[in-house]
């Protein structure tokens, strides 16, 4: 059984994991950019705790074909107001 390595890393928009010999950038969302991170990584099962609090953020299982592992969330801000044209046309 291969066992758990743990990297910590600090989060901007996404977090790097080593996967092989080749880095694997996971998608967070900038809702955590500036946290300090744990990855808990077993294999190709990886979840990212805040460690500051303990807190489960993300949990996925490493897509090997594919470099960047987005979040499954549409892109742009979660809150819809904030998707609203700030400068109007006339």
């Amino acid at each position: 059984m291969t066992p758990w390595v743990i990297r910590a890393s600090a989060v901007y928009a996404n977090c790097v994991a080593q996967s092989g010999r080749r880095l694997r950038h996971i998608g967070i969302g900038r809702t955590y950019a500036g946290t300090r991170v744990l990855l808990l990584i077993h294999d190709l099962d990886i979840r990212i705790i805040d460690a500051a609090t303990g807190e489960l953020l993300r949990q996925l299982v490493l897509d090997p074909s594919r470099n960047y592992q987005p979040t499954g969330q549409p892109p742009g801000p979660a809150n819809p107001a904030r998707r609203q044209n700030k400068h109007p046309g006339p």
